[in-house]
């Protein structure tokens, strides 16, 4: 008697008896009677044929018979490493749907032609912006990551974290004029100078162009792609006019050589531990405006009231000009409003849901721990609109903080900023409406900015010390609280 003959569940192919697997197989796609394909074995396929693995669809729309058909067909193509085969099903997938997000993503990573792959990947990632693993594809194309390091960034561990032992040895570039090797200054006018030799650096004045700016997710993806994190705290430097070596004050990322006085900013570190700021806002504040800006927080009437209770007069001062790194973000996000409406005698009657685009510019998280946030925040709002590209020479007046908090802690923090403006935005003032957001961020991009600010010192007659700051673009003074020495 003949015996019955079984079908694939799948693409109805017949089952054959796979001796060794000890399995059922299907003839035409290779699925087993559980539905698996099972990976090919290295002695029945050359080392050299590629294979990858379709896993879970990024696209969610709805799949036909015919759609799921094909893309089992390219998920054995793949798993076969069958590269032809695979590239026509995907057009194929993209003949009857041209949004298949998954089918753009492929031809980008298997194709062999680099217009294609870049083709899709964009198309891709338009359809699906932000997306991961999209992104990684797209900055191996670009040269950003190597395939090492784009898998090392798509596998779900965070790099080492590690601190540096002692000092790191850091290259820097001094700040000299190029025809006369005389210290360079900053002419709030003019822009980089030579005040010996009358050079002038036009460009470092005139030049008032858009920054660069990345996203959290290639930043993160950056981040990941690096088998150690590197915390460096001392690094050494090379003073490439002197010759003289020493340690660079932590948290400083520019000072100037006791030895020969030029000016020293570091420009990279030999663990790739140091990122160059993207853009720099000058100072617009002088000295002497300064001091008198501080003159008029103290002689308001605030402060003389308090000089009633205790020994507030400031008998000294010190001011120091310098830039501050901050994080600035933009971000794209929604916004989701619930509406409870309650009848007269207060209980609930209806609700309504709502659901609102929202984006936020220029958002700033302050990326040093001192000043403390708590000053740094109240530095008021900046003319983003004057933001130069960033270059050392714009460093030969006023030194420069290292960052000493990450973009993704940063990223953290601005969170908290966007919800908070959203929630004062949407907030309901109607009594018998109940109202609740939410926020969801989709997409942020960030740049690290130097900003200048002025630290004031200010000591006053009982002993205690008083930090102020001041916004060194529009002159936004921010009092701190008086403390003992040390505290």
């Amino acid at each position: 008697m003949p015996s019955r003959q079984i079908n694939c569940v799948s693409c109805g192919g017949k089952m054959t008896l796979n001796r060794a697997l000890g399995q059922m197989q299907c003839s035409q796609c290779g699925r087993l009677m559980d539905g698996t394909i099972p990976a090919p074995t290295k002695a029945s396929t050359p080392e050299t044929v590629e294979r990858w693995q379709l896993g879970g669809l990024i696209w969610q729309g709805e799949q036909t018979v015919w759609l799921r058909t094909l893309i089992d067909s390219l998920r054995m193509e793949l798993a076969q490493g069958r590269r032809a085969d695979a590239l026509r099903t995907a057009h194929r997938l993209l003949e009857m749907e041209k949004d298949f997000t998954d089918a753009h993503l492929w031809i980008g990573r298997i194709s062999q032609d680099p217009a294609e792959k870049r083709h899709h990947l964009e198309l891709a990632l338009a359809l699906l912006p932000g997306n991961a693993e999209i992104t990684r594809e797209l900055m191996v194309l670009n040269g950003q990551l190597t395939r090492a390091e784009a898998t090392r960034a798509g596998d779900l561990y965070d790099p080492q974290q590690r601190t540096a032992d002692g000092v790191v040895k850091s290259e820097t570039q001094a700040l000299l004029c190029p025809i006369c090797r005389g210290a360079l200054t900053v002419n709030d006018v003019t822009g980089v100078t030579c005040k010996f030799c009358g050079y002038n650096d036009a460009d470092s004045h005139n030049a008032i162009k858009p920054t660069p700016e990345t996203t959290m997710v290639v930043a993160l993806i950056q981040q990941r792609s690096k088998a150690t994190q590197w915390q460096v705290g001392k690094r050494m430097i090379h003073c490439n006019e002197c010759g003289a070596e020493r340690v660079m004050p932590e948290g400083k990322m520019s000072a100037r050589c006791p030895f020969c006085g030029s000016v020293q900013v570091i420009t990279q570190d030999v663990l790739g531990a140091f990122r160059q700021p993207d853009g720099i806002l000058r100072f617009g504040v002088r000295r002497a405006e300064a001091e008198t800006i501080i003159q008029t927080a103290l002689n308001s009437r605030m402060e003389k009231m308090k000089g009633w209770f205790i020994k507030n007069r400031v008998v000294d001062s010190s001011y120091q000009g310098v830039y501050l790194p901050f994080w600035e973000f933009d971000i794209f996000g929604k916004v989701l409003l619930r509406d409870d409406y309650r009848d007269s005698s207060g209980h609930a009657d209806t609700f309504e849901r709502s659901e609102q685009i929202e984006q936020m510019q220029n958002a700033l998280v302050s990326a040093v721990k001192s000043p403390p946030k708590a000053l740094t925040d109240r530095l008021g709002a900046w003319q983003f609109t004057e933001m130069m590209p960033y270059t050392p020479q714009l460093l030969a007046k006023f030194p420069a903080e290292l960052y000493r908090i990450d973009f993704d802690r940063a990223g953290l923090l601005v969170r908290d900023v966007f919800r908070e403006a959203m929630l004062a935005k949407h907030r309901n003032l109607n009594p018998n409406v109940r109202r609740t957001i939410a926020t969801q961020i989709d997409h942020m991009e960030l740049r690290l900015l130097l900003m200048p600010v002025w630290i004031v010192t200010l000591t006053e007659e009982d002993g205690e010390l008083r930090t102020a700051l001041i916004n060194g673009q529009t002159g936004q003074v921010v009092m701190g609280s008086a403390h003992k020495p040390g505290a």
